[in-house]
């Protein structure tokens, strides 16, 4: 009986061969598992209701700058701090337990920069109360009403009306 211990055709793996698939697959599935489990971590964060601060601003740029009977709206546009009326905030004017964003408020602050010329600068805070505490998101933009100003130089005294 010969044995023959050099085998030039092996016909099946070897144990390292074997031990090193498994490694490579078990480094995949763990990297597959970790980028599923970061998605929904983000699906989760993405569901939150969060406020959008460029609509703040695209509604306060389209407020009004006097209450008449052809736009009847309830915000008109107002130099100094104010807190709109929306619906859509539950501690804000016009709130309430339909609103969208649970406790929290928005308000806005319309300083001038050139009056003459109707160029404003506006801040648009966000205030949202939960259990941890307040969080306050700012937005700050200018605004270029010329008819904001025209308004506000016919309002004041020897202005032209």
């Amino acid at each position: 009986m010969i044995l023959r211990t050099n085998r030039l055709n092996p016909s099946a793996f070897t144990l390292v061969e074997v031990m090193v698939a498994v490694a490579i697959l078990m480094v995949c599935m763990v990297s597959v598992l970790l980028l599923v489990n970061q998605s929904l971590k983000l699906v989760k964060e993405m569901q939150k209701q969060r406020p959008d601060l460029g609509a703040l601003a695209g509604k306060t740029l389209m407020d009004p700058v006097q209450p008449n009977e052809e736009s009847p709206s309830i915000n008109v546009l107002e130099i100094g701090t104010v807190q709109p009326f929306d619906e859509d905030f539950e501690l804000s004017q016009g709130g309430g337990a339909l609103s969208i964003y649970r406790n929290s408020y928005w308000e806005r602050d319309i300083t001038e920069v050139d009056a003459t010329n109707g160029l404003y600068r506006v801040t648009v805070v966000v205030t949202e109360n939960n259990s941890r505490g307040g969080t306050e998101t700012r937005l700050n933009f200018l605004m270029f009403r010329p008819d904001f100003a025209k308004y506000l130089q016919g309002q004041q005294p020897g202005g032209g009306q």
